[in-house]
């Protein structure tokens, strides 16, 4: 590891353990290379991981939520000895995040994909293919489920008992 992506990996974990103050949590990481357009409108939750090695790979949009544990990667490793026995090679690729996503906790985003403008990725899925916007989507591998429903309008909030305005 040379001494560049071992101040990465370093300020990549304190950013990870910065949860509790998000503006300090959301420089580091745009400190880092991530890009990150409007840091107050992001939430990253406690124990978010956004790649250590590749940070400069990752966009994150607006209104965007990384809620508890979620980890983004932009690059793939593999040992000395996957390479010689079985051509294997690292792989980097950018990851987007448009505005308006939600990743549910626990969530891995893995390099190259592109989750639409505001999709919804279910708590524990594994993200290895893009997800078109405004769609539901879950599961080990992470599948669109359906398109997520228009939001109600306010009129039919308002009639509603003890929701006066």
């Amino acid at each position: 590891m040379s001494p560049r992506d071992a101040i990465r990996a370093a300020v990549g974990n304190l950013a990870t353990a910065s949860w509790f103050f998000p503006s300090l949590a959301k420089a580091i990481h745009r400190w880092r290379g991530v890009q990150m357009p409007a840091p107050r409108s992001v939430f990253i939750g406690r124990n978010v991981v956004i790649d250590n090695r590749c940070p400069e790979l990752v966009s994150v949009g607006r209104d965007v939520w990384l809620t508890q544990g979620v980890i983004v990667l932009a690059h793939s490793h593999c040992s000395q000895l996957q390479r010689a026995v079985h051509g294997m090679t690292e792989t980097r690729a950018p990851v987007v995040i448009e505005d308006g996503v939600f990743v549910g906790a626990g969530s891995i985003v893995l390099p190259g994909v592109r989750l639409g403008r505001g999709c919804y990725i279910g708590a524990g899925s594994v993200v290895n293919r893009d997800i078109a916007a405004g769609m539901l989507a879950v599961g080990n591998p992470c599948r669109e489920v359906r398109p997520l429903e228009p939001a109600r309008c306010d009129s039919q909030f308002a009639q509603q008992p003890g929701n006066a305005r």
